[in-house]
């Protein structure tokens, strides 16, 4: 019987051992949850680290309301960016009219009376179009046929459809207005095989691009320039068509010069 009871007392041993540990892990962690944990193990390392996190927090705050008062007070009261006169401006399209003689005309006396309500209704400038085409007032806007076309250089078709005398006082009038002229001016002749502007052509928009110019518009918008997409001095052309309307051009205002949508796509 003592060596059963022996037996017993080595068998149940191991299980006392495994209850004691269980209560061991029990008890600490019902000491670390307890608020006798930190107050036991706290020091002046962690008041330290607490301090530093709270202030900080609490420069953070302060920081950030500082920063948002600075920004709404030099934020701008009006977001009106300053641009351009062909920037984001409504533009009016002056092309001459059929008369009753038949002949396209464009009344200049009639436009430069209307020039004041023209700027009342919030309209910046006023682009002359199709000066220059067989048929202005036909209904079509395509510019890709050069036969639609006059030349550039053709002084008797710019007289015989508008009074070119009263050209300086349009700009004089809408320039008082604070207002803006354009012009278009064509670019257009039968594409050689070689793709490449002819000479001719380059001195026929020069000269027109002069003429304007000194008359006082503000801006040109030359058209038919995708013809030429395979000559390679093109963009070079153009550069010197710009130059040469800053170097002629009279008005006082801001002066440039504008492409056709596919040129400028292309290029």
């Amino acid at each position: 019987s003592q060596k059963k009871k022996g037996r017993d007392r080595r068998v149940s041993e191991p299980g006392i051992i495994k209850g004691s540990r269980k209560r061991l892990r029990k008890a600490k962690n019902i000491i670390r949850s307890h608020e006798d944990f930190f107050m036991v193990y706290d020091n002046k390392h962690w008041a330290t680290a607490r301090n530093i996190c709270f202030w900080f927090s609490i420069l953070s705050i302060l920081g950030s309301i500082v920063a948002a008062g600075i920004l709404i007070v030099l934020m701008p009261r009006s977001c009106d960016p300053e641009t351009m006169w062909w920037q984001g401006k409504v533009i009016l399209d002056i092309i001459p009219t059929n008369s009753t003689s038949g002949q396209p005309k464009l009344n200049l006396t009639d436009l430069i009376l209307s020039v004041p309500k023209f700027k009342e209704i919030g309209i910046q400038a006023i682009k002359l179009k199709g000066i220059y085409r067989h048929n202005p007032d036909d209904g079509n806007d395509t510019l890709s046929n050069d036969s639609d076309w006059y030349s550039c250089a053709d002084d008797e078709v710019l007289r015989s459809r508008l009074d070119v005398n009263l050209l300086s006082t349009l700009s004089q009038e809408l320039h008082k207005h604070d207002m803006n002229l354009m012009v278009e001016i064509p670019a257009f002749e039968e594409s050689s095989s070689s793709g490449m502007m002819s000479l001719s052509l380059i001195q026929n928009v020069t000269k027109a691009i002069k003429n304007w110019g000194e008359v006082g518009v503000d801006g040109i918008s030359i058209v038919g320039l995708e013809h030429f997409g395979k000559d390679p001095y093109i963009a070079t052309t153009a550069a010197s068509w710009k130059i040469n309307f800053l170097k002629y051009g009279t008005s006082p205002k801001h002066k440039d010069s504008h492409y056709s949508v596919p040129f400028a796509t292309k290029y």
